[in-house]
């Protein structure tokens, strides 16, 4: 759900100029799960910060009840006039419990600041090498894996199979070890799914890594 101020006039005036300040968010954390790096929360509140201060802009973010085993994040975009917009994303929660709730609320509320100010993530060490050299021919395109004789299914196909709600179910459950295997064999695992999906997958996959393996980082 969206829902904004009977004006926004001043508030997209605003916005407007603080999407050209807006800075990429660098990537500092690391994801051993896909071996990769991403931006927390933290980065993309330094990338933003500035430039919404500067122009009369605040954030505000409201996680919500939990219900049916999903939790909802609001998001307020608020500026000085008095104008504002807010949306409110619902993602699922990995387990029913308080370190569950946590995990689903930092993940969302870096999502949904992403999203409501324009800040993508950057790839810093892949900007140096770009810098260094601008000209470096580009590597050749890499094959996808090989599908099945079916191929991809369709969202709609997928939707009435109900695939979605299988592996988001499946990854919920996953242990530590039913996670490895998970991650070692993505591409066959969603080998049919429409291409959309895959990173929402990718995300959930993320989400339950941090459940099983952060509360051990901070015990």
């Amino acid at each position: 759900m969206f829902e904004t101020s009977p004006t926004i006039a001043s508030l997209a005036k605003a916005l407007s100029a603080a999407q050209g300040e807006v800075e990429g968010a660098v990537k500092g954390k690391a994801n051993p799960a896909f071996r990769s790096k991403y931006a927390d929360l933290a980065a993309v509140w330094d990338a933003c910060r500035e430039a919404l201060t500067k122009h009369g802009l605040a954030i505000v973010q409201s996680p919500g009840p939990c219900a049916d085993g999903r939790m909802e994040m609001t998001t307020m975009l608020a500026h000085a006039s008095g104008e504002w917009m807010r949306g409110t994303l619902t993602i699922p929660l990995g387990k029913a419990d308080a370190h569950g709730y946590g995990s689903a609320v930092t993940y969302s509320r870096r999502f949904a600041l992403a999203a409501f100010v324009g800040v993508a993530p950057e790839d810093d060490d892949g900007n140096a090498a770009a810098a260094a050299a601008p000209r470096a021919q580009r590597p050749a395109p890499v094959a996808p894996p090989e599908l099945p004789s079916g191929g991809r299914k369709s969202s709609a196909q997928a939707k009435r199979d109900g695939d979605h709600e299988r592996i988001i179910g499946e990854i919920n459950r996953l242990s530590k070890e039913g996670l490895a295997d998970w991650l070692a064999n993505f591409d066959d695992l969603t080998a049919d799914q429409p291409l959309s999906w895959l990173d929402p997958y990718r995300d959930k996959l993320e989400l339950r890594r941090q459940e099983l393996f952060d509360g051990e980082a901070a015990d």
